[in-house]
């Protein structure tokens, strides 16, 4: 009998090939010299192109997301050659997605919680494409090079709707049925109502006779004192809830096991192909922007208060992601805040927990003499659903941070302001063009709705032409 390390190289390659995930062609390249010697050679693109397909594809739809820039029109498809340094765009843009993909089911099943189940292998295949496509929306056409006064002019519509119609009318399905989704996540736990901050309140403290007091003055207050400010005083100086919240923050870096699944590839080529390899699979956080990376209890990040709103949103790219050196003595004793490697699961989470995560469900609605939960609301009806709209205009990632960093009202105010002045009362603009494709392709918009809404089209529907 042929030993496995013993068998053709050939051979080899096809088990590599027969990988579902980028940690799994680098843990079996761990194993032995002879398995790292084959995924070093010739195939190293071609085997980790092909888990990156299986694990976050369709790469097509991933690339048209990482290489969208100003100077070419976003319907016009983009063919790049895959290369590690696109590849860890696509393996960022992908954890995103992923991410997106485990809340998908909490909020499509939400009330008829006795259908709720996982999606297929080709339901998240799906909903992955419908992910990057609204992304590429969004960062083609929600940015301060299209303000408010432009969403009607001719020649902007007509460039949005060229972007839809390269896609079917299943495929439109599809997104938005992804968009109605993010639209919950922000409505329900980003920016809720003061309605929804009511009924939780009540959920939460049933017997208390405390009547919340509303803010029914403007969305966006006046600017408060800076978020750096905010953390960086002495604990002396901050509310109560915050000192507790300070006192708590625990700081951690990535694992040994994560060290070693990001270092298995160091042993051939140079360094600086060394380092693609670990940036590929290992990238850091999501955001170039220090505003969205920077935590004032991770020492290895760096902070400068003019950078956090000196660049606007659509000027941040992946590609200018140099994460910081981590020595080997922190690696040893913590793991940094915003990642976290669980064994088996094929994926890093660069969206874990902030510190104020345990907090929420306690602070946010819990009544002190500094904290009111009726300034978490964002509104009532009429003024919610403008927020939201105006929110919208956010990418995934984007909403994901704020979901896992930014459990108060004023930090998403903070967040807001950054962008600038174009993202206030300027709503999103994908429903709109929706319409206008569907009525060019002469649908019923309000029939395409109701098959939406009843599930016969979409992520999970039953129908999957138009």
């Amino acid at each position: 009998m042929v030993l496995f390390e013993n068998l053709a190289t050939e051979l080899l390659v096809q088990v590599f090939r027969s990988c579902n995930s980028l940690a799994d062609i680098v843990s079996l390249s761990s194993t032995c010299r002879r398995f790292h010697n084959v995924l070093s050679g010739s195939h190293k693109l071609q085997l980790l192109a092909h888990a990156a397909e299986a694990q976050y594809g369709p790469l097509e739809d991933a690339i048209q997301v990482v290489t969208h820039n100003a100077s070419q029109p976003a319907h016009m498809i983009r063919q790049v050659p895959i290369s590690l340094a696109l590849l860890r765009q696509i393996v960022a843009v992908g954890r995103v997605a992923v991410q997106w993909e485990d809340i998908y089911p909490l909020k499509k099943w939400k009330h008829n919680y006795e259908e709720r189940r996982l999606l297929e292998p080709a339901e998240r295949r799906r909903f992955r494409r419908a992910l990057y496509r609204l992304w590429l929306y969004t960062r083609a056409f929600h940015n301060r090079a299209h303000p408010r006064e432009t969403r009607l002019y001719r020649p902007i519509v007509l460039e949005r709707a060229a972007l839809l119609h390269n896609w079917t009318t299943a495929e439109l399905a599809d997104i938005e049925d992804v968009r109605e989704i993010v639209r919950d996540v922000l409505q329900s736990q980003i920016c809720p109502s003061n309605g929804t901050i009511q009924r939780k309140f009540r959920k939460r403290f049933p017997d208390t006779d405390t009547q919340l007091l509303f803010n029914v003055h403007l969305n966006y207050p006046p600017p408060a004192p800076s978020l750096h400010t905010y953390f960086t005083q002495p604990q002396s100086n901050m509310p109560s809830y915050a000192q507790a919240t300070a006192s708590s923050i625990t700081i951690s870096l990535p694992s040994q096991h994560e060290s070693a699944v990001a270092g298995t590839l160091d042993a051939g080529g140079t360094t600086e192909e060394n380092a693609e390899e670990t940036d590929a699979l290992n990238p850091p956080s999501a955001f170039a922007n220090t505003f969205y990376s920077y935590s004032p209890y991770d020492g290895a990040s760096s902070y400068s208060a003019s950078s956090r709103t000196s660049a606007p949103a659509s000027s941040t790219t992946f590609s200018s992601w140099p994460p910081p050196p981590l020595s080997s003595s922190l690696a040893n004793n913590a793991s940094i805040v915003g990642g976290h490697y669980a064994p088996g699961s094929g994926r890093n989470t660069y969206f874990s927990k902030s510190p104020f995560a345990s907090r929420t469900p306690t602070s946010k609605y819990r009544p002190t003499p500094t904290h009111e939960p009726g300034a978490e609301g964002w509104g009532d009806e009429i003024p919610h659903y403008y927020v939201v709209e105006d929110m919208l205009k956010l990418d995934p990632a984007q909403i994901l941070y704020l979901r896992s960093h930014a459990p108060f009202k004023r930090q998403v105010e903070q967040f807001v302001r950054s962008l600038g002045d174009w993202f206030e009362n300027n709503g999103e603009t994908f429903s709109q063009t929706l319409e206008w494709v569907l009525d060019e392709r002469g649908t019923c918009v309000d029939e395409f709705r109701e098959l939406l809404e009843g599930g016969d089209i979409g992520v999970v529907g039953k129908t999957l032409e138009i």
